[in-house]
């Protein structure tokens, strides 16, 4: 059987040379069989419409500019599109297993359902999945037939993140096969620091609430449930506040039966990996990410739908992030007058 042309199409800022190169140039499909389309700007979703639109692949891969990859990458994925129903193949984007202590936890955390619900297949090899869905699947490691944007099937420009998830569910109701394949799989960077996790989970949940703006069918209450936790923590406040005893002992069981399964989950995580320096840390990042994607979604969703001030607009998402994480704050200033003490303990 004759391999498939395929296009690989890598998003980046200007001036930067992708990483990511190094690792294509080591792959084992042919290289008269594939292209590489760099595309430059600060706009994800219009720099892969740009490179789409150069693209000769009947199959067009997408990845980033840090992510790297095992030789197999695209022979293990054209495999999938033996079935001539399937639109599109995707895998997990794994941490790297030189990275940092506090980025392991990070894609721990990811990987996790208790923080990522079934987003953490995005993170972490799972079960063949040959009914994907947008929660399953990454532009970080993904691969769509070419004939599906050749009906005008393009990305949505106004959205990122969050441009991959409108796009999946768009090409699902074209009655394409979607496959998540663990053997289809590339290491992607986590972030390095408390403030630059929050911030980007921070940005996973406005981009639902973008997302949910312009596609309404795609809205599912799984979503909601860190704006819940959040509002569950304002709740708590005025229940105080206003002495409401018994709002204040419903929450607090709330959050005293939340902690017990973060503490156990991360017990669980730290016994797996056999690391246990992991443990103590583990349940501040998942109050941190159920935080941060709640006041995410839950601020973008005022900002989209409501007509709010112009300062709060402007500065909604900085104070968002600055809300969402005063524990991020106090471990980043213990963490940079302590990284020697820290690399010694966790190398």
């Amino acid at each position: 059987m004759e391999k498939p042309y395929i296009s690989i199409i890598i998003p980046c800022p200007p001036g930067k040379t992708p990483d990511a190169l190094e690792h294509i140039k080591k792959l084992n499909y042919p290289q008269e069989k594939f292209e590489v389309i760099i595309e430059e700007g600060y706009n994800p979703s219009a720099q892969r419409n740009r490179g789409i639109k150069k693209a000769r692949g009947e199959v067009i891969g997408f990845t980033d500019d840090d992510c790297s990859m095992d030789p197999n990458w695209l022979d293990n994925t054209m495999k999938y599109f033996g079935d001539k129903s399937v639109g599109i193949v995707g895998g997990p984007n794994l941490t790297p297993k030189n990275s940092t202590f506090l980025s392991k936890c990070f894609g721990f955390a990811m990987s996790s359902y208790f923080g990522a619900a079934s987003m953490s297949t995005r993170y972490d090899k799972k079960s063949l999945n040959r009914n994907a869905t947008e929660q399953n699947l990454i532009f970080n490691n993904m691969f769509v037939k070419n004939e599906i944007f050749k009906k005008g099937m393009y990305l949505n420009e106004a959205l990122f993140p969050n441009e991959e998830n409108e796009f999946i569910n768009r090409v699902s109701k074209q009655n394409y096969k979607m496959i998540y394949a663990s053997d289809v799989s590339v290491y992607h960077p986590r972030k390095s620091t408390f403030k630059g996790f929050v911030k980007q989970v921070f940005g996973y949940g406005a981009g639902r609430a973008h997302q949910t703006k312009i596609q309404p069918d795609s809205f599912k209450i799984l979503y909601l449930i860190p704006t819940l936790f959040v509002l569950g923590i304002l709740s708590l406040f005025l229940s105080f506040l206003f002495h409401l005893k018994l709002l204040t002992e419903i929450i607090i069981s709330g959050f005293i039966l939340y902690f017990i399964i973060s503490i156990a989950i991360s017990l669980k995580i730290a016994i797996d990996e056999k690391k246990p320096a992991i443990f103590p840390l583990m349940p501040l990042i998942f109050f941190m990410i159920h935080i941060s994607y709640g006041m995410g979604f839950m601020m973008n969703f005022l900002k989209l739908h409501f007509n709010i001030p112009k300062w709060f607009r402007s500065s909604s998402s900085r104070l968002g992030v600055s809300l969402a994480c005063p524990l991020t704050m106090i471990c980043i200033e213990i963490l940079a007058n302590n990284s020697d003490l820290m690399s010694n303990l966790y190398s």
